[in-house]
């Protein structure tokens, strides 16, 4: 019996994910993992708050799929741009759809596009050293910075905008976010959040985090906090650790927190630059002084083309199986935010994973394949084009960053050019390997 090849579409937490339960699922796959960076883990490498270090070292064990004999990961090629959806179709049994969310949701209020307003998404791949990742608008001195959102996004964000530089020089980020944040000296921190206290987003834990930062006053605005009577069961501890939070009195000195609950952002003013907020809420219109406005609202899905969406954030799909033209597309599947959309953690992608897999041994006695030619050939042509990164070239590319941080008396640094991440990987040629049998 002749074995099934796959090609997987992100090498993200919900690629890998996938790749772990199809090896688990079926002894005789081979697996592809198309990566569009020439580096593997996307949200987990940069899209993780960089003082998550618990959560980050979730790596090794999603890295170790690519090191299987029957997997092969091809970085460095944007499946849409480089090789399209019908080709990958053509060439493997199957197609997993893994490849999330890339773009943030606008706020759409007037003045947004104006210098030291910036997307949430743009910040974060900044600060995670996401490579070919631009450097945002930001102003380099900072007194007032607003937030808005109501989600673990927004704290993560918060939190990066509230640490000192020091507190960050032990994990990866690149040298020139810790001295911006040196030099930014934010004082006040406003998060905008237009839900109520008892219908917001964000986890206990990730508002401790942020409101137990040394030196930190938190400041409720505008509305009372509930009781535990008045919350729901499940964010009970959240609204508690935002009480006990609390700061009494008029806080001097260190950073102060300012909560804005029931409240939206109206207009940015200023004169080509963010100078003011306005904002609506439950004392009606006010304004004041801000530098920097971050907008944390949510993400929009990957714009890939030949793949069906059913909404701006989710592939057309029932359950783990994509649908092309209102019926399920044989051997087509989904997993991740490009199944769900930009929601839960990353523990939710072990079981849309599983998911997949399953569907797959569900439907393999009647899969029908459309593919018509080797893997190997398709992979020899890519590789005539351009450099493609596989498992050898990424542990090249960790290599050379551990080498960064050592200059700098770090342990790490990540490398965010991507002429450099590709010439650590190029050191040698080593796409060759087959896979195993």
């Amino acid at each position: 019996m002749s074995p099934t090849y796959a090609a997987v579409i992100g090498a993200g937490p919900s690629g890998l994910y996938a790749v772990h339960a199809l090896l688990e699922a079926d002894p005789a796959i081979r697996i592809d993992v198309f990566e569009a960076l020439p580096t593997p883990l996307g949200l987990l490498r940069y899209g993780v708050a960089p003082d998550h270090l618990k959560i980050k070292a979730l790596a090794p064990s999603l890295e170790a799929a690519l090191a299987h004999p029957r997997v092969r990961l091809a970085g460095n090629v944007r499946v849409g741009r480089d090789v399209s959806v019908e080709t990958l179709r053509t060439h493997y049994d199957i197609v997993v759809h893994a490849f999330g969310a890339e773009r943030s949701r606008r706020l759409g209020v007037p003045g947004e596009q104006m210098h030291g307003s910036v997307a949430a998404a743009d910040l974060i791949s900044w600060y995670s050293g996401k490579p070919g990742a631009a450097a945002p608008r930001l102003p380099a001195r900072v007194r007032t910075a607003v937030v808005i959102g109501a989600g673990n996004v927004a704290l993560d964000v918060a939190r990066f905008l509230a640490r000192r530089a020091e507190d960050l020089r032990a994990t990866d980020v690149p040298s020139a976010v810790l001295s911006w944040l040196a030099d930014a000296g934010i004082e006040d921190l406003h998060l905008v959040v237009r839900r109520s206290p008892a219908e917001v987003k964000f986890s206990s834990k990730e508002l401790r985090e942020l409101v137990s930062l040394p030196g930190a006053h938190t400041l409720v605005h505008g509305v009372e906090l509930p009781e535990d009577g008045m919350v729901p069961p499940h964010l009970r501890r959240t609204v508690r650790v935002l009480r006990d939070a609390v700061t009494t009195g008029t806080p001097t000195g260190g950073l102060r927190l300012h909560f804005h609950f029931g409240t939206r952002p109206v207009e940015v003013l200023g004169n080509g630059k963010v100078e003011r907020i306005r904002l609506a809420g439950p004392a009606g219109l006010q304004e004041f002084d801000a530098q920097l406005l971050i907008s944390a609202i949510g993400y929009l899905g990957t714009d890939v083309p030949d793949v069906p969406m059913s909404s701006s954030s989710a592939v057309a799909a029932q359950g783990p199986r994509v649908v092309r033209d209102g019926s399920v597309s044989p051997g087509e599947y989904v997993t991740g935010w490009a199944r769900r959309g930009a929601t839960g953690v990353l523990a939710t992608n072990r079981a849309d994973g599983e998911a997949v897999a399953a569907a797959v041994i569900e439907d393999a006695g009647g899969l029908i394949s459309r593919r018509t030619s080797s893997p190997d050939a398709l992979l020899n042509r890519l590789r005539a084009r351009r450099i493609v990164v596989d498992a050898e070239g990424w542990a090249r590319i960790q290599a050379a960053e551990q080498d960064e941080g050592r200059l700098l008396g770090r342990d790490r640094v990540k490398i965010a050019d991507p002429r450099r991440l590709l010439a650590a990987a190029s050191a040698a040629d080593s796409l060759t390997r087959e896979v195993a049998s």
